[in-house]
């Protein structure tokens, strides 16, 4: 009997744990959701976490494969490319995408601010790919420039988006990405 509830709370113990990661995973992708629905079509089952500065400073100076989503909804190119970057997520092994919500941050000089333009133009919207501390690279886009995607082109971002994931992951891809 001991044996049997020492069991039942070391299994307590793992599910209430697993699930204050999964509620808070949840509450970030409806709130995503949320601030992207009037300009695109959002699952509530998406990789979106959100971060902040201090965060993304981090995840830049860690030994992980992570993408960053350095944008912000009112921005055109990150309403027509943010359902791209989830599709590519959803046909790769990507679990996560870390959001930084890019208003004002140009306005703000600091080291966190500093490393981020070792990856990006602060006034740009872009998605960063970084594995091991090491800049992949980044897909930029500047509001003032941007014209929206043929079908043609989006079918090509698409690819390198797929392409940039899997090369951060080290993912192995084959001819179909």
């Amino acid at each position: 009997m001991k044996k049997v509830m020492i069991f039942i709370f070391a299994m307590l113990v793992i599910l209430t744990t697993g699930c204050k990661k999964t509620k808070e995973y949840r509450k970030d992708a409806l709130k995503f959701k949320k601030e992207y629905e009037k300009v695109a079509k959002i699952s509530k089952k998406n990789p979106i976490v959100y971060i902040d500065l201090d965060k993304a400073y981090e995840l830049m100076n860690t030994k992980k494969s992570v993408v960053i989503y350095y944008c912000n909804a009112t921005s055109d190119p990150c309403a027509d490319n943010v359902e791209l970057l989830l599709e590519a997520a959803k046909q790769t092994s990507l679990n996560k995408i870390y959001y930084l919500n890019n208003k004002d941050i140009y306005k703000i000089e600091n080291k966190q601010t500093e490393k981020l333009k070792e990856y990006i133009n602060l006034t740009d919207d872009a998605i960063i790919f970084i594995k091991d501390k090491d800049n992949i690279g980044s897909i930029s886009n500047n509001s003032k420039d941007y014209k929206k995607m043929s079908e043609e082109e989006r079918e090509q971002y698409l690819k390198i988006l797929k392409n940039s994931i899997h090369e951060t992951l080290g993912d192995l891809c084959d001819q179909s990405c």
